[in-house]
């Protein structure tokens, strides 16, 4: 009796300590440089409303750079990217800078660009 009521205390103590165990959380926010990657869709907004035959198709990679094409359309655009703070800076091919805010929901299944210099400009993205 005695000896199945010591087994019994081991495996009650072995089962909280596996238990206690389930509320840490040792999962690491990951960065925008890291949420970024992939293939999304896009498609702008202007003062609220959908502006048809916007949609463009996004493809960020690891090395900061990302091409962007229109839907119904090959021709392609390469620019690099980069974070700082809660702003997207991105660089053309042609040498134009763009800085956008950006936003990520939904599990980082959607991100939104708006600028504060075109504020009735939104671009919605979303992961393909």
């Amino acid at each position: 009796m005695k000896k199945q009521l010591v087994i019994i205390g081991i495996i009650a103590l072995l089962v909280s300590v596996v238990l206690s165990g389930c509320n840490s959380s040792t999962e690491e926010e990951s960065t925008p440089e890291e949420k970024i990657l992939g293939d999304w869709i896009s498609k702008t907004y202007y003062n609220g409303k959908y502006v048809d035959g916007s949609d463009l198709h996004y493809t960020f990679y690891s090395n900061s750079s990302c091409v962007v094409y229109a839907i119904d359309n090959d021709t392609r655009n390469w620019f690099f990217y980069e974070f700082l703070g809660q702003q997207l800076i991105t660089t053309g091919s042609s040498g134009n800078t763009f800085v956008r805010d950006y936003s990520f929901s939904d599990d980082n299944t959607e991100l939104v660009l708006s600028s504060k210099v075109y504020p009735d400009i939104a671009d919605f993205l979303e992961r393909q």
